[in-house]
């Protein structure tokens, strides 16, 4: 059961810094689309 709980932890810890890269991309892409309009 610990060991259970453990692992779906480090998961649930994976995604979250994947959903955090996710949105820094998608931040510098839109930071990086206004410069090259103006």
């Amino acid at each position: 059961m610990i060991a259970e709980a453990t692992t779906l932890r480090s998961k649930h810890r994976q995604i979250d810094a994947l959903k955090h890269i996710e949105a820094a991309l998608m931040l510098e892409e839109l930071i990086h689309g206004v410069y090259d309009v103006v």
